[in-house]
C-alpha cells in the first residue's frame, strides 16, 4: 500500500499540508478542502489565490491596539463615538468580534496576541503584553482596564502578570464577570452570554 504523499502529486500535498496547519483543520478535513478546491472552477483558485496576496501584502497591526487592519490605525481606535475611558484587553481579533458582536461594548481594545505561557515556553516579550503595560502607564486621564481573557490556566496568569505589572493609579482594573465557565474560549461564547459578562463585570 503506498504512503498517503505517494498517492497524491507533490503540489497538492503541499496545499494539504499547509492548510493542515490551520486551526481546527485535521489531516482528513485538510485532504477535503484540498481536493474540494481543485474541483472547483479555475477562477475560484485564482480569486483565491489573489484574496491571499492581498491580505499577505495589505495587512498590518493598528498601531495604537494591535488589532488587524489596513492602515496605519483600525476603525474602532479611529472611532469617535467610543469611548475612550475603557479598554478591553483580548487575545486575538477573534475575541474582538465576539464581543463586537454582543453589542454591549462601546471602548476601544487592545490585543495581545497570545497568552503568556511558560510551560509552553511563550514569555511576556512573545506577546504584546509588555507594550500595553507601557501604554497604559502612561494614560493621563481615569480608564478602566477590561480583562476579556480567556478563562484558562494562562489567561488567568497573564491578567496577574498585567495586574501587577500596571503602576498608574488612573487606572481601575475588572475582569468579565461569571458565566464564562473556567477553560472555554470567548470567540466560542453567545453574545447575550459575552454581553452579561461585560454588564456585570466586577473589580479584579
Amino acid at each position: 500500500m503506498k504512503e498517503k504523499n505517494e498517492i497524491l502529486p507533490t503540489s497538492l500535498n503541499q496545499l494539504i499540508h499547509n492548510l493542515n496547519l490551520l486551526p481546527g483543520i485535521g489531516s482528513k478535513t485538510a485532504q477535503r478542502l484540498g481536493l474540494s478546491m481543485i474541483k472547483r472552477k479555475k477562477n475560484y483558485l485564482d480569486n483565491l489565490i489573489s484574496s491571499l496576496s492581498e491580505v499577505s501584502e495589505k495587512l498590518k497591526n493598528c498601531q495604537s491596539c494591535q488589532n488587524i487592519c489596513e492602515n496605519e490605525f483600525c476603525s474602532i481606535c479611529l472611532d469617535e463615538k467610543r469611548s475612550n475611558s475603557q479598554i478591553c484587553v483580548i487575545e486575538d481579533t477573534l475575541d474582538l468580534i465576539a464581543i463586537e458582536n454582543s453589542g454591549y461594548f462601546k471602548g476601544k481594545y487592545f490585543v495581545i496576541q497570545r497568552l503568556i505561557s511558560p510551560l509552553n515556553g511563550i514569555m511576556p516579550s512573545d506577546t504584546m503584553v509588555d507594550m500595553l503595560i507601557k501604554k497604559l502607564n502612561q494614560i493621563e486621564d481615569e480608564t478602566e482596564l477590561i480583562l476579556g481573557l480567556n478563562s484558562t490556566a494562562d489567561g488567568e496568569a497573564t491578567s496577574m502578570y498585567i495586574v501587577e505589572s500596571i503602576s498608574n493609579p488612573l487606572i481601575s482594573i475588572t475582569k468579565l464577570a461569571s458565566g464564562l465557565p473556567f477553560g472555554s474560549d470567548l470567540d466560542y461564547a453567545d453574545s447575550k452570554t459575552l454581553s452579561q459578562a461585560l454588564e456585570n463585570r466586577k473589580s479584579f
